[in-house]
């Protein structure tokens, strides 16, 4: 009867784990727009911006380690010049900028891969003696092991807004404002434009109109 149980029982737990996987993979690959503000600023107290023009990438292995570079902002900073000139702010070219000279808000574009390791182990049933190589009806279930190891990949952009208050002929940042658009992995630039436009319409109080 044992040995009827327990490679039922295994399955079922395989299963459950490769369920469990596939819904977190499958949240994971699903468009979701975040926006957070700073609901004690004022944003019609301020009139200009900024955007960068690259976007910092960042990828973070299984292991933590995190590689950076340097990608062109595209038609992310189109999207972001169009919502915010249209919310009545006045855009300021990156060469407009300078150490006495800052916009009221800036940009920053962050797009981050993770990278996840999942690993289910399943370990000798009962206990296991290695110098126990021998079984019969009597003895206990033939020991089983199996390891399953997976990964995925989740991705997000990330919108960071900033401004910049001066205090003694030095600059303070703080954050204002910040887009997220998670799950980009499989999906067209239209659709992520619509994501990031979502980001802005579901926060009325960036806007000096």
């Amino acid at each position: 009867m044992k040995k009827i149980i327990y490679p039922l029982f295994l399955s079922f737990l395989l299963l459950s784990a490769c369920q469990d996987y596939e819904g977190l993979v499958n949240a994971e690959d699903q468009l979701i727009a975040v926006s957070l503000v700073d609901l004690t600023f004022d944003f019609k107290d301020v009139v200009t911006f900024s955007v960068t023009d690259t976007i910092t990438d960042l990828f973070v292995d299984a292991r933590g380690r995190v590689t950076e570079k340097k990608s062109a902002a595209t038609f992310q900073k189109e999207v972001i010049i169009k919502q915010m000139t249209d919310r009545g702010f006045t855009y300021v070219p990156l060469d407009s900028i300078s150490d006495t000279y800052y916009p009221d808000l800036f940009f920053d574009i962050t797009y981050v891969e993770n990278q996840y390791v999942q690993v289910l182990g399943f370990g000798w049933w009962y206990s296991y003696d290695p110098y126990w190589f021998w079984w019969d009806t009597w003895s206990p279930y033939y020991p089983v092991s199996y390891t399953y190891v997976t990964s995925y990949t989740a991705k997000s952009l990330i919108m960071d807004c900033f401004s910049f208050t001066e205090t003694f002929r030095n600059y303070t940042v703080n954050s204002r404002f910040m887009g997220l658009v998670r799950g980009i992995t499989k999906f067209p630039e239209n659709e992520i434009k619509r994501y990031m436009e979502q980001t802005f319409d579901q926060t009325p109080e960036l806007s000096r109109n």
